[in-house]
């Protein structure tokens, strides 16, 4: 209604980073809400209107994503398909496509701690391993091991993460965090 209107206007063209703290707590509790048994389809409706014309990124509650899931610069522009799988610790950033290639096959299956840059499709049935770090712009078309890191169209592995090394600084900022609890 008029809250719903007032909410649209002021946060239509602002990234979700810097909405702060109740723009993230909005899209976690609809999404939340929208898994839920009570009221499922009105929430779900609420949570789609939500994400496409407030924070303006295609985003299904349909959807499983495992906690600390970060969305950087708002997504703008982004699209997961609602057969997507989604790890813990997992950044998407703004115009990224996880998605299927439309030809009946499979959607993407993202481990954890994965870093997806902007611009970047992950098509089709892949498995995108924990701990990779996907450059911007890439286009990733076949599965990446644990541990890599990823550029290019098609994406190549140009090198792989020392993940036991205490120089390793790969690990997801609590600033950053839209859910920060709980699978959602």
């Amino acid at each position: 209604s008029s809250i719903a209107l007032l909410l649209a206007l002021f946060v239509r063209d602002k990234p979700l980073t810097e909405l702060g703290s109740l723009s993230r707590k909005i899209f976690c509790n609809l999404l939340r809400k929208s898994k839920s048994k009570n009221g499922e389809k009105f929430w779900s409706i609420f949570f789609n209107f939500y994400c496409h014309f407030i924070l303006g990124f295609e985003f299904s509650p349909q959807t499983q994503v495992g906690e600390n899931l970060s969305i950087v610069h708002g997504a703008r522009g982004s699209v997961v398909n609602p057969s997507s799988i989604i790890g813990n610790n997992c950044i998407i950033r703004n115009n990224t496509i996880i998605g299927n290639n439309g030809l009946g096959g499979g959607s993407p299956f993202i481990g954890n701690n994965v870093n997806i840059g902007s611009n970047s499709c992950i098509i089709g049935h892949v498995t995108i391993g924990d701990n990779v770090i996907i450059g911007a712009g890439s286009i990733v078309v076949k599965d990446v091991p644990a541990n890599a890191v990823v550029v290019g169209n098609p994406a190549k592995v140009i090198k792989f993460i020392d993940t036991t090394s205490e120089e390793s600084n790969y690990e997801v900022t609590k600033e950053n965090d839209i859910c920060d609890s709980g699978n959602t």
